[in-house]
């Protein structure tokens, strides 16, 4: 284009599962927004088919699209025109709340660049525009399922700017207004007392867990809409860096779960490398473990961490490490990975992780996997021989359902 200035730039580009929805966080010019698109997937898989049927050599020239439909545009909240929040003191506190997070976000920007001169200032605000993290949320608490939407879709987004306190939830089947350019406000807001860092969502997007300065994490339940717990993780002087839920935890063989009870087990990953297990929930108590050390070498700091849920019913895990680019090696031609191998079944730790069907003949051959298929083979004769047992725990954890039903109904009674 003409002027440069102008250009817009996709900061970040997230899909929802089964890329229904798409989230698009652009900058343009300092100016910096989100745009939730909806993705006509049917239609489009029709307009192929039809285009395949017709053997049309040139499908992306000839073939008329469905246009994506914009649901969401947003921009991070702005402070009061006066500078002051005074005004809003008797005003609605979904606006005080959005006025209050701008007015912390910008007092935090003009902290941080302080020492800078106008000119300095103004291309720090441009180069460094403020960053947002989304996740796509399915049906749960005050947004439950639509009658018309198919199941397993995502009902709204929640939404978090840098330097923020607040959480934003915006409903994805909304009507459209007769104002298309008037900004939307959430749905649900959820103020949060520290500067939001970082977040994570469980599989079932039922729990979000915040990242929150000073080394608070903070788990808010979409049931209730309101925090299952926050825990201190006495670590001030490290700042998170990531979240992540980790779905699947041994239990020990007294553990009861009722509907009572929520239990959930976070990973923290720290800037300075250190790595934490938080579990907490509702009717548990909260505690703290520290996995990892500081590194002594910048270089050993984790550059990748992830809860993998598949590994539960797995052996060993293959992972390809490449050497650093800048290598002289690489230079030359010469620089090759490196394949690490690591058996889950070796280390004891791991022994309380792993899947085992005792009453299997198929288990003693479960480490001699000769193609995928035979993989595949081996964990479905697995699943057929264990389905009187999976039927009889389903029967055992209703029967405890009726009865925890029965004994809240007497104490109710009473």
């Amino acid at each position: 284009m003409e002027d440069i200035n102008q250009r817009s730039i996709c900061l970040t580009f997230e899909l929802s599962k089964g890329g229904n929805y798409g989230a698009a966080s652009i900058s343009c010019n300092g100016a910096v927004w989100l745009d939730v698109y909806h993705f006509p997937t049917e239609a489009w898989r029709k307009e192929l088919e039809m285009a395949v049927s017709q053997q049309d050599p040139n499908l992306s020239g000839d073939v008329k699209w469905s246009p994506a439909a914009l649901v969401i545009k947003t921009r991070p909240p702005k402070t009061p025109a006066d500078g002051s929040l005074e005004v809003l003191q008797t005003a609605d506190i979904l606006t005080h709340c959005l006025a209050l997070d701008g007015h912390t976000s910008s007092h935090h920007q003009e902290e941080e660049q302080s020492y800078n001169t106008d000119a300095e200032k103004a291309k720090e605000t441009n180069d460094h525009p403020r960053r947002c993290t989304q996740h796509f949320l399915l049906p749960c608490g005050q947004f439950p399922s639509n009658s018309k939407a198919k199941s397993g879709l995502p009902v709204s987004v929640c939404v978090w700017w840098s330097g923020s306190h607040n959480l934003l939830h915006y409903c994805l089947h909304k009507v459209p207004k007769n104002k298309p350019d008037m900004e939307p406000l959430p749905d649900v807001l959820c103020p949060n007392a520290n500067e939001i860092v970082c977040s994570a969502v469980s599989r079932c997007t039922c729990f979000i867990a915040l990242g929150l300065s000073n080394a608070l994490v903070c788990v808010w339940d979409r049931h209730s809409g309101s925090p299952l717990s926050v825990v201190s993780m006495l670590a001030a002087e490290s700042v998170f860096s990531r979240l992540h839920f980790v779905d699947y935890w041994p239990l020990s063989a007294d553990d009861s779960q009722t509907f009572t009870t929520v239990e959930i087990h976070l990973m923290v990953v720290c800037k300075n490398g250190v790595i934490h297990t938080v579990t907490t929930g509702r009717g548990t108590e909260s505690c703290t473990m520290q996995l990892t050390e500081r590194p002594e070498d910048s270089g050993d700091l984790p550059t990748i961490t992830a809860s993998v849920s598949f590994l539960q019913g797995l052996h060993a895990l293959f992972i390809r490490g490449d050497q650093e680019p800048s290598c002289s090696a690489f230079a030359n031609g010469q620089c090759q990975s490196q394949l690490f191998i690591f058996h889950f079944g070796k280390p004891d730790i791991m022994k309380q992780y792993n899947v085992s069907l005792p009453d299997s003949p198929q288990q003693q051959n479960a480490l001699n996997f000769d193609t995928l298929d035979d993989s595949c083979n081996l964990y479905l004769q697995q699943r057929a021989l264990s389905v009187d047992e999976r039927n009889k725990t389903l029967t055992q954890t209703w029967k405890k359902l009726q009865e925890t039903a029965e004994m809240l109904q007497q104490r109710h009674g009473s």
